[in-house]
């Protein structure tokens, strides 16, 4: 059975991340600072990062990591998502609950 493709309405996703509080309004928030982070290492590369690639914490945030240059890695979301990272403000597929 074929896959029917529709067209995504991004303005209720982003309402329903944020009444899920997935995602924050303001500069403080995890969303900012993910994109932040995206954009800092997308600076130091001098490439736009590919859909499939995400800036990961070496040391992550909870464990005292920050978003200093040294701690950001760019990893393939497969990889992030094996390693038991997160995608946005969710946790990855395969991560065990503690």
């Amino acid at each position: 059975m074929a896959k029917v493709k529709r067209k995504r309405n991004y303005a209720r996703e982003r309402e329903l991340a944020i009444r899920r509080g997935e995602t924050g309004a303001g500069s403080d928030s995890g969303d900012a600072r993910r994109h932040r982070a995206r954009r800092k290492k997308e600076k130091e590369l001098g490439r736009k990062l590919k859909s499939t690639e995400v800036v990961d914490h070496e040391t992550p945030v909870k464990e005292g990591g920050g978003d200093n240059e040294g701690n950001l890695r760019v990893r393939s979301l497969k990889a992030n998502a094996a390693h038991g990272g997160r995608i946005g403000n969710k946790k990855a597929k395969g991560e065990k609950k503690q």
